[in-house]
Protein backbone atom coordinates (compact mmCIF):
# COMPACT_ATOMS: atom_id res chain seq x y z
CA UNK A 1 0.00 0.00 0.00
CA UNK A 2 1.37 3.27 -0.96
CA UNK A 3 -0.21 7.02 0.56
CA UNK A 4 0.26 10.18 -1.37
CA UNK A 5 -0.53 13.33 0.82
CA UNK A 6 0.06 16.71 -0.51
CA UNK A 7 -1.39 20.48 0.95
CA UNK A 8 -1.48 24.17 -0.09
CA UNK A 9 -0.43 26.49 2.41
CA UNK A 10 -2.12 24.95 5.47
CA UNK A 11 0.07 22.00 7.95
CA UNK A 12 -1.56 18.73 7.71
CA UNK A 13 -0.43 15.31 9.13
CA UNK A 14 -2.15 11.87 7.93
CA UNK A 15 -2.56 9.51 10.27
CA UNK A 16 -3.29 5.43 10.07
CA UNK A 17 -4.98 3.76 12.58
CA UNK A 18 -3.93 6.51 15.01
CA UNK A 19 -0.67 6.67 14.14
CA UNK A 20 0.69 10.01 13.09
CA UNK A 21 2.34 8.66 9.34
CA UNK A 22 3.36 11.97 7.72
CA UNK A 23 3.04 15.33 8.19
CA UNK A 24 4.97 18.64 6.85
CA UNK A 25 5.14 20.84 10.21
CA UNK A 26 8.35 21.32 9.54
CA UNK A 27 7.97 23.12 6.36
CA UNK A 28 8.06 27.10 6.45
CA UNK A 29 5.56 27.36 3.53
CA UNK A 30 2.84 24.97 4.82
CA UNK A 31 2.79 23.76 1.27
CA UNK A 32 4.87 19.99 -0.21
CA UNK A 33 3.54 16.67 -1.59
CA UNK A 34 4.93 13.47 -0.97
CA UNK A 35 4.47 9.56 -1.08
CA UNK A 36 5.33 6.37 1.36
CA UNK A 37 4.88 3.13 2.00
CA UNK A 38 1.62 2.71 3.76
CA UNK A 39 2.04 -1.11 4.38
CA UNK A 40 3.37 -0.83 8.06
CA UNK A 41 0.49 1.49 9.46
CA UNK A 42 -2.17 -1.29 8.24
CA UNK A 43 -4.01 -4.25 9.93
CA UNK A 44 -6.43 -6.60 8.14
CA UNK A 45 -9.56 -5.67 8.16
CA UNK A 46 -10.97 -2.05 8.51
CA UNK A 47 -8.58 0.66 8.86
CA UNK A 48 -8.82 4.40 10.23
CA UNK A 49 -7.60 7.10 8.10
CA UNK A 50 -7.61 10.77 9.25
CA UNK A 51 -5.79 14.18 8.80
CA UNK A 52 -5.36 16.99 11.34
CA UNK A 53 -4.62 20.32 10.06
CA UNK A 54 -3.39 23.41 10.99
CA UNK A 55 -3.95 26.88 9.01
CA UNK A 56 -0.22 28.03 7.99
CA UNK A 57 -0.26 31.05 10.40
CA UNK A 58 -0.43 29.03 13.71
CA UNK A 59 2.88 29.29 14.47
CA UNK A 60 2.38 32.95 14.69
CA UNK A 61 -0.94 32.92 16.92
CA UNK A 62 -2.98 33.39 13.37
CA UNK A 63 -5.54 30.76 12.89
CA UNK A 64 -7.28 32.11 10.30
CA UNK A 65 -7.91 29.33 7.63
CA UNK A 66 -7.70 31.05 3.99
CA UNK A 67 -10.70 29.79 1.36
CA UNK A 68 -8.05 28.43 -1.39
CA UNK A 69 -5.97 26.08 2.01
CA UNK A 70 -6.38 22.28 0.77
CA UNK A 71 -4.58 18.83 2.09
CA UNK A 72 -5.78 15.45 0.38
CA UNK A 73 -4.19 12.37 1.12
CA UNK A 74 -5.18 9.53 -0.74
CA UNK A 75 -4.53 5.77 -0.19
CA UNK A 76 -3.35 2.93 -2.81
CA UNK A 77 -3.55 -0.52 -2.78
CA UNK A 78 -0.64 -1.86 -5.36
CA UNK A 79 -1.20 -5.61 -6.45
CA UNK A 80 1.47 -7.98 -7.55
CA UNK A 81 0.33 -7.81 -11.16
CA UNK A 82 1.27 -3.95 -11.06
CA UNK A 83 -1.87 -2.34 -10.91
CA UNK A 84 -2.82 0.23 -8.27
CA UNK A 85 -6.12 0.91 -6.95
CA UNK A 86 -7.38 3.97 -4.98
CA UNK A 87 -8.64 2.81 -1.23
CA UNK A 88 -9.76 5.67 0.48
CA UNK A 89 -9.16 9.49 0.09
CA UNK A 90 -9.61 12.57 2.29
CA UNK A 91 -9.48 15.99 1.24
CA UNK A 92 -9.75 18.77 3.66
CA UNK A 93 -11.30 22.32 2.03
CA UNK A 94 -11.82 25.33 3.81
CA UNK A 95 -15.81 26.24 4.17
CA UNK A 96 -16.86 29.22 5.95
CA UNK A 97 -13.62 29.69 7.78
CA UNK A 98 -13.36 25.77 8.45
CA UNK A 99 -11.78 23.35 7.72
CA UNK A 100 -14.11 20.41 6.04
CA UNK A 101 -13.77 17.05 4.76
CA UNK A 102 -17.50 17.13 3.41
CA UNK A 103 -16.67 16.71 -0.11
CA UNK A 104 -14.32 13.30 0.26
Amino acid sequence: YTANISSKTMFCGGLINGIEAIDNLSSTAATFSSGFNATAYLRPGENQLELAVAPSGVYDDDLTYRDDDTCQVTLYGAFSDGTKKEMSNLTVTVEDGKPTIKDS
